[in-house]
């Protein structure tokens, strides 16, 4: 269906769209003040409650997959309602485990059901959107990811002052409530999504990782996601111990990277259907490398901290600008296999995490050497977009 014929969504579906995006940041930042609490309730050592902020990502990031291909097959809205109730669900369960083994597992499964909402709403709007209708409202999906973690901690940490930890699972619950609520009020099946033209699932994969295209964008989620994540692994230790940050200084700058990332995607979302979204895709990655490369010189000779931070804020922000773009961009190339293709994006942003993090603890694993290996990130995905853009420009003359 041409894209001006498509129905646009309601300022309802929106907020819907980004309470079922935004279970991964929620499920994940709210509780993180909690975690010594957590420790002492439980007795448990510190790595070991560690290990449920991982086994929610291992949820989060592998359960995106399986479910974006289920809702090619079974449709999106039977899989949102059913998502956002188990969100809710788990998170009760959360607040009444008896160890922290079991809180590893509560949490795996409250990170596969966060999982579902994060694949399949992004599907719900190429079914509904597309084009640049679609970029407009990843953009805005984006705008509201870079806010949670910001405010998500602070929220957490003033539910503390006021009552234990299993507070703050209750409040994820009740947030998956209302979420569960609106979804079922204004999320109806897309029309235009048709689950008998969906092939086999391994058909289905084949077809999308066989697409050039595709693959350039995955290459491109992959760059930024990596470098976020290396950040976020290794910037507590570097600006609180070398630096001498307070953990509200730390916060501080923390905030004003995701704002660089909220003013991107604002960017973008102003820009789509004027400029192409491979060309925001290439000044986003551009941006990381250069970024990354002052980062590692910064840290290489010790230069003043306002340096490091604009490299920081540098390296975070063009997310706003590459996730919005390249995520319509791979979601619109098999428009029947838009959940599994949101499946595989799923697993490529959020299992980089599960890679990358663990080495960023290594013994030999300096802040150095993480800016080396952002800056190599950024560069490759910087390097293959632009290799893309340029074959596709000979090709565009050729003809």
């Amino acid at each position: 269906m041409p894209e001006d014929l498509r129905p646009k969504l309601t300022g309802r579906q929106l907020v819907a769209l980004a309470l079922l995006a935004s279970g991964g940041p929620i499920g994940i930042d709210l509780y993180l003040p909690a975690l010594p609490s957590i420790a002492h309730d439980l007795s448990a050592s510190t790595g070991s409650t560690q290990l449920t902020l991982y086994s929610f990502l291992l949820g989060f990031s592998g359960g995106q997959l399986v479910t974006g291909v289920l809702s090619d097959r079974f449709g999106r809205r039977r899989l949102l309602l059913f998502g956002s109730l188990a969100f809710a669900v788990l998170a009760a369960v959360c607040t009444v485990v008896p160890s922290v083994t079991m809180l590893v597992v509560a949490r795996f499964f409250h990170g596969v059901a966060g999982a579902i909402g994060a694949a399949v709403s992004r599907a719900y709007v190429q079914d509904v959107a597309g084009g640049s209708a679609a970029t407009s409202v990843f953009s805005f999906l984006a705008m509201v990811s870079g806010i949670v973690p910001v405010l998500a901690p602070i929220l957490g940490g003033a539910i503390l002052r006021v009552g234990p930890w299993p507070v703050i699972f209750w409040a994820v619950a009740g947030l998956g409530v209302v979420t569960f609520t609106l979804s079922w009020a204004v999320l109806p099946e897309p029309a235009l999504h048709d689950s008998n033209a969906a092939p086999r699932p391994t058909r289905g994969l084949r077809t999308l990782l066989g697409d050039g295209v595709f693959r350039v964008s995955l290459v491109a989620i992959a760059a930024v996601s990596g470098v976020l994540f290396l950040i976020l692994a290794q910037t507590p230790f570097l600006l609180q111990e070398t630096f001498g940050l307070s953990p509200t200084g730390y916060a501080l700058s923390f905030a004003i990277w995701s704002l660089g990332a909220v003013a991107c995607s604002i960017v973008s979302r102003r820009l789509s259907g004027v400029i192409q979204p491979t060309t925001l895709i290439a000044a986003g990655l551009v941006l990381q490398m250069f970024s990354s490369c002052l980062l590692l010189l910064a840290l290489l000779f010790q230069l003043p901290f306002f340096v490091v931070e604009l490299a920081l804020t540098g390296c975070i922000s063009p997310l706003g600008l590459v996730l919005p773009n390249a995520t319509a961009i791979a979601l619109s190339r098999q428009p029947a296999l838009a959940g599994t293709a949101s499946g595989i994006l799923g697993v490529v942003q959020f299992g980089s995490s599960l890679v990358l993090v663990p080495l960023a603890f290594l013994p030999h694993a300096s802040p150095v050497v993480a800016a080396f290996v952002m800056f190599a990130l950024s560069g490759a995905g910087c390097g293959v977009h632009l290799r893309y853009m340029r074959r596709r420009v000979i090709r565009t003359q050729c003809s």
